[in-house]
């Protein structure tokens, strides 16, 4: 065999080893960046709250990725929607009384899907009921005016530490008392 084959034979099997070193490292870096986005990408969420809020939030959250798995607007559409479906990973819960009896709500999953984490959607006038149901087991609360970015955040948050904690900034508390001010001024006018 002439030298000058052998050493172009040499170069092709190198350039294959090369061209299988690569193949095998680009193959690795996307399981690898499948498994590290896995826990954002595949999230499935339950939305229970007002039918509007609940699908603008649905085309947001599915717009970022998140597997929306049922809707519900009151109590018993949650719980039916529990019994034809998977359960979510988590599940949006409006604080609203009139949606749902939010501390009876967070008890029911608590004790019937254990491992399902809750984020509580509230409005500033009813952060202390998103504050009880807290304390009966979500594992975190929003305000559901907040920008699409935190809610985006809170659900993340949850899913990979377990908790999500709000706190209303200063700012949110000198609005509360501004309408609370004027709804007085306004009562006592008439």
């Amino acid at each position: 065999m002439d030298p000058k084959d052998s050493k172009e034979l040499l170069y092709v099997f190198v350039a294959f080893l090369i061209f299988l070193g690569l193949t095998s490292l680009i193959n690795y870096l996307k399981t690898f960046k499948r498994v590290q986005m896995r826990p954002f990408d595949s999230v499935s969420v339950a939305i229970v709250h007002y039918p509007i809020a609940a699908k603008a939030m649905e085309m947001l959250l599915h717009q970022k990725g998140f597997d929306i798995i049922f809707q519900a607007s009151n109590r018993e559409q949650m719980i039916q929607g529990f019994a034809i479906n998977q359960p979510p990973d988590i599940v949006l819960l409006s604080s609203s009384a009139r949606v749902v009896e939010g501390v009876e709500a967070v008890k029911w999953l608590k004790q019937n899907h254990p491992g399902v984490k809750i984020l509580v959607l509230c409005m500033v006038s009813d952060y202390e009921l998103a504050e009880k149901m807290i304390d009966a087991g979500a594992n975190g609360s929003v305000l559901w005016s907040a920008p699409p970015g935190e809610l985006v955040e809170a659900i993340r948050t949850i899913i990979r530490t377990g908790v999500f904690r709000y706190y209303l900034t200063s700012r949110d508390r000198i609005e509360e008392a501004q309408a609370q001010d004027w709804a007085e001024k306004f009562l006592h006018k008439k």
